[in-house]
């Protein structure tokens, strides 16, 4: 398909469901609809306009393998089960790397409305959010305060939440994989609703080795299952990396800007505790389930606790357990994300800790390399770069 200026193309499937498909979509004019790619292809969209604004492209659970470079727009783009490219724009995109799976959605209904005025704390993907209700607010005012409150926060980018306008809100999570239910609740107990799931999703546990570039603007990106590569772009701009459940292989994040860009957590159901930084050295620490910890460096932990940077220590999770064990004290069956600044190497490196059900000890089988953030320079990440 080759366009030129001034041209107009409606297209919302485009390739051939085929692993032999050679589709390849260039040139300059105006896209109109949210663009489904089928098949083993090259879909350039940098030449291009939308008449509806921002394109949604998705690229479908196929299992093909497609290169995808997006125009300046702020584009959401998900790629499916093969090894996709994403080249984003100079756009705040979206990007949801494996995320063309099933979708969790919950309701939560307004059963008794908060009628005082009340702070009402809604949970969510282990993020408390809240809202003032006033002392005139129904059912409806209610529900519609849950969903705004939802979409002004820092978690907006996981999911979708939309009231009916009566006493119920829909929630749509963008991850994959299922999620604790969400609730909420007031001070005084007055308030109540009922919570239900209405779709279960499913983990993306097989998606494809995806590499993703973003480009100029505040990107976000969804990090998914499988061996991805993710370049940040190199400006003012702040970009968010989401971890979520289903992450049980290496995610490489280059290009990230301390005290800028971001990571975040909030997308693990099991992340529901505090954040706890871990100076050089420091004494041994009890951390609250579901905590995200960060060591400040990896060669100088608890007592003689290091970790081996010439020796690729990192990499190998006897060396980490051992350095988690003498620098935590942790019980069975609690379940942390660790980030350990290695210095040497100026990389940080992100663990999923889930100690097993007989042993309080942290054993090598505990501990699962999830992240790699690379080449960040001098200045250590720490509690400012975690959302």
């Amino acid at each position: 398909i080759a366009m030129t200026t001034g041209s107009t193309l409606d297209l919302e499937n485009i390739g051939v469901a085929s692993t032999t498909s050679s589709t390849t979509i260039t040139g300059r004019g105006t896209l109109n609809g949210g663009l489904d790619l089928l098949g083993d292809a090259t879909f350039k969209f940098s030449g291009f306009t939308s008449t509806g604004g921002a394109l949604t492209i998705d690229a479908n659970d196929d299992n093909d393998d497609k290169t995808i470079i997006g125009n300046d727009l702020a584009n959401t783009y998900v790629t499916g089960g093969g090894a996709d490219t994403v080249t984003a724009g100079a756009g705040a995109d979206v990007i949801d790397v494996d995320g063309d799976g099933t979708k969790e959605v919950q309701t939560i209904t307004v059963t008794t409305a908060e009628d005082a005025t009340e702070v009402v704390t809604i949970s969510i993907l282990g993020t408390s959010i809240t809202f003032t209700a006033a002392a005139s607010d129904d059912a409806a005012d209610n529900a519609g305060d849950i969903a705004a409150a939802i979409e002004a926060s820092p978690i907006a980018e996981l999911v979708e939440a939309v009231s009916d306008g009566t006493s119920k809100v829909t929630i749509t999570y963008l991850v994959s994989g299922n999620v604790a239910q969400a609730s909420a609740d007031s001070a005084d107990d007055s308030f109540a609703v009922t919570a239900a799931t209405s779709e279960a999703g499913d983990a993306s546990a097989t998606g494809g080795d995806d590499t993703v570039t973003a480009g100029g603007g505040a990107d976000t990106i969804i990090a998914g299952a499988g061996i991805d590569a993710i370049k940040l772009g190199n400006d003012s701009a702040a970009d968010t990396v989401f971890f979520v459940d289903g992450q049980d292989e290496l995610t490489t994040i280059t290009g990230f800007d301390v005290n800028s860009d971001s990571l975040n957590f909030t997308g693990i159901a099991a992340m529901t505790g505090a954040e706890i930084s871990l100076a050089a050295n420091a004494a041994q620490n009890n951390p609250t389930d579901g905590g995200i910890i960060i060591f400040a460096d990896g060669s100088d932990g608890t007592t003689a606790a290091t970790i081996d940077s010439a020796a690729d220590e990192y990499e190998d999770m006897t060396a980490v357990a051992a350095f988690l064990d003498t620098s935590l004290t942790i019980a069975t069956s609690e379940t942390f994300t660790v980030l350990i600044n290695d210095l040497v190497g100026d990389d940080v490196y992100i663990y999923d800790v889930t100690n097993d059900g007989s042993t309080a000890a942290i054993a090598s089988t505990d501990v699962t390399l999830i992240g790699v953030v690379s080449n960040i320079g001098s200045t250590a990440l720490d509690a400012n770069d975690v959302g």
